[in-house]
């Protein structure tokens, strides 16, 4: 991340490079017109080959669908790049800003988990493009069951593997619902050492709405049934209005459902690319905790 907008003292810029492709993100749709063109001849140099400019609508009922950018410089006809983290590929869409593809504040946490992998069952919910997925897969994990409701989501999360040369056979991806997921592997007996939850802070799906503080605590106590003794459960959430303290609760609400004790190994931040200025505390937005139970 090139600049990350107030943390850099740019409020309402974010800039991301992908490869030798840049995407603008304005906090405001009214931002546009004003700041889009001048972000764009700056970005414009001989290391970028296509600038573009992706900002997500004011209103959540407007959001459901990420829309492709603008392009504000070079080929438009561009669509996918493979990029490169820790040594992996990945497939993005720049066009798409936020919703490129991958997530890079939790670029250090998959770093971090990458000795841990090895010999491992893990499951992987709300997976969106899998890069835990493969991350998991390429440090040796025995199995790697990749969940999510987007069919989308799944068909590139299978590409991630294939770019990285994995086998999809010797891997489970379901288009499913985590809920449903979850109540599957536990009537069928199946156990995980390793389970990654990460779900969207606000979504509409065919149950109706979801939000992280309504729905943690369970989709959590679900993930605790199938969780093998002594496993880990990486907990994550980008909601910034849900402090430390309430997260914590959350944890601990679902962990006395299921009379599972957990035990705090590690807190993720994001990379030194993606600061949390002093004086803006709604920065320090990511809670990622690994347990274990």
């Amino acid at each position: 991340r090139w600049v990350h907008g107030e943390n850099d003292d740019l409020p309402g810029i974010r800039v991301d490079v992908w490869a030798d492709h840049a995407t603008i993100a304005l906090d405001d749709p009214s931002l546009r017109d004003l700041l889009a063109p001048i972000l764009a001849r700056v970005l414009a140099h001989p290391g970028i080959e296509t600038v573009w400019e992706n900002t997500r609508p004011t209103h959540d009922d407007q959001r459901e669908q990420p829309a492709a950018g603008r392009c504000l410089a070079g080929d438009e006809d561009v669509d996918t790049v493979t990029v490169l983290e820790s040594g992996l590929r990945f497939e993005v869409t720049p066009r798409m800003g936020l919703d490129a593809g991958l997530y890079p504040d939790m670029r250090d946490l998959r770093r971090w988990l990458q000795p841990y992998w090895y010999g491992k069952r893990v499951l992987n919910t709300f997976a969106y493009t899998g890069a835990f997925s493969v991350a998991a897969a390429a440090s040796g994990a025995t199995r790697v069951d990749t969940v999510d409701l987007a069919s989308t989501a799944i068909v590139r999360a299978r590409r991630n593997f294939e770019l990285n040369g994995l086998s999809t056979d010797l891997h489970g991806f379901w288009t499913e619902d985590t809920f449903k997921a979850l109540d599957r592997f536990r009537r069928g007996g199946e156990f995980f050492d390793i389970i990654v939850v990460d779900p969207p802070s606000f979504a509409r799906g065919p149950d109706g709405v979801w939000s992280v503080e309504q729905g943690l605590s369970r989709v959590l106590s679900g993930c605790l049934r199938v969780l093998a003794p002594g496993g880990w459960i990486l907990v994550a959430t980008n909601q910034g209005s849900l402090s430390p303290k309430e997260f914590q609760k959350l944890i601990k609400v679902a962990s006395l459902k299921v009379a599972r004790r957990l035990r705090l190994i590690h807190q993720g931040s994001p990379p030194h690319d993606i600061p949390a200025s002093m004086d803006f505390p709604e920065s320090r937005y990511l809670k990622a905790w690994v347990l274990e139970g």
